[in-house]
């Protein structure tokens, strides 16, 4: 890599430019890119927060990294902000292997193997890690309880959930429920949702902690029902005539398919999970509310196997009246809204017509669960899909 271009790369990496790092690699010809550069790309995408497409450029230069550890900790990063915690602790065990005082490698290494439940080298992991850096140890394990001696848990149990686990990158200032009312939310969830055995852990939490409960399919709901669990720790900005309903608090309820892919980060399969945590995060980033009847566009089909291309919030009625609305300890509610992905045209005719007279032509109690080929009430039908 010309020595000019690679510092300028690391000048808009050190200011947080990381659009610019991409824009310029990703300008050049492919054959024009070397290892070097490849890495640089993936860092800025993971950086970026586009894990998948980082991701997918460290795959092309995966055997000419198979022996460097700054290319199994990228590689680990992006896996780990994908939720694939034993796939990316395989990555961080290779980089601490290659460079055994890399504080940082046992750092994510350790916080993977808590996330996925490998209670064992969690704790070998993080006793490293208080050894090579005691203060990066109290930091983000010195209040990890309860397991004092290193009884057994799974990721459905309390001591288990990343609830308890400080995030490496988590900011002081994230907004986050109070123990109580995270207990009377997760009661509440379990009461009208099902039970979730296991949850999606997020770990970096710069603003709001977003973790998803996944209820299993079971009986006659016979699909996965998710739930964010950390959105209604922001009050939303209602307008001043809603303040009286109660309406800034909230969190997002979506069905998939009992066959669907959780653990499958290919973007066909991954985009119904990252738009959760989308939606979770966009009040606060845009000082602004979400409620029943909105609808937000992606600007195109979610992903290549469909051509879904926004979300409707509904009431999760299928789930029955009490679903919905959540009592807080201090008198607020924590509203629970359906996501229900919708094409271009349901979307221009909502904007034209309302919410109602959209639900009216989905048959007033659409089904919650997602169907990348069901009809468009508004236009043709939807292709078959192709994973």
């Amino acid at each position: 890599m010309d020595p000019q271009f690679k510092q300028q790369l690391q000048i808009w990496h050190d200011t947080d430019e990381y659009e610019k790092i991409i824009e310029a690699i990703t300008a050049l010809p492919e054959d024009e890119r070397d290892y070097d550069m490849i890495g640089q790309l993936a860092r800025a995408y993971n950086n970026d927060g586009r894990y998948a497409e980082g991701a997918a450029e460290l795959e092309k230069i995966r055997e000419q990294g198979a022996d460097d550890p700054l290319w199994h900790f990228r590689m680990g990063y992006s896996l780990y902000f994908l939720d694939q915690f034993e796939e990316s602790a395989g990555h961080f065990e290779q980089a601490v292997l290659r460079e055994p005082e890399d504080s940082d490698a046992w750092l994510f290494l350790a916080s993977c193997c808590r996330s996925a439940g490998m209670n064992e080298r969690f704790w070998e992991a993080s006793e490293r890690l208080r050894i090579l850096s005691p203060e990066e140890w109290q930091q983000h394990f010195g209040s990890v309880n309860p397991l004092p001696e290193r009884e057994k848990t799974n990721r459905s149990s309390k001591a288990g959930r990343s609830r308890n686990l400080k995030d490496p990158r988590e900011a002081q200032t994230a907004e986050l429920y109070t123990q109580e009312e995270l207990d009377r939310l997760e009661a509440h969830i379990t009461a009208q949702f099902g039970n979730f055995e296991s949850v999606f852990h997020e770990i970096h939490s710069p603003d709001i902690h977003v973790d998803i409960a996944v209820i299993p399919p079971e009986g006659q709901r016979d699909f996965y029902t998710l739930v964010t669990m950390g959105m209604g720790a922001h009050r939303m900005a209602v307008p001043e005539e809603c303040r009286e309903e109660r309406l800034d608090r909230a969190e997002m309820v979506l069905c998939l398919p009992a066959d669907w892919k959780l653990d499958n980060s290919d973007e066909g399969w991954y985009w119904p999970l990252r738009w959760m945590k989308l939606l979770a995060r966009l009040p606060g980033e845009e000082n602004s509310w979400l409620g029943w009847g909105h609808t937000i566009a992606n600007g195109g089909p979610f992903a290549e196997n469909t051509a879904l291309s926004g979300m409707l919030l509904l009431t999760p009625d299928h789930f029955g009246e009490e679903a919905a609305l959540c009592e807080m300890p201090d008198g607020s509610a924590v509203r629970f809204y359906q996501m229900f992905p919708i094409y271009e045209e349901e979307m221009e005719y909502k904007l034209s017509h309302g919410a109602d007279d959209l639900i009216a032509r989905l048959d007033k109690h659409p089904s919650p669960v997602l169907d990348l080929q069901r009809d468009n009430v508004c236009g043709h039908r939807n292709p078959k899909p192709k994973f």
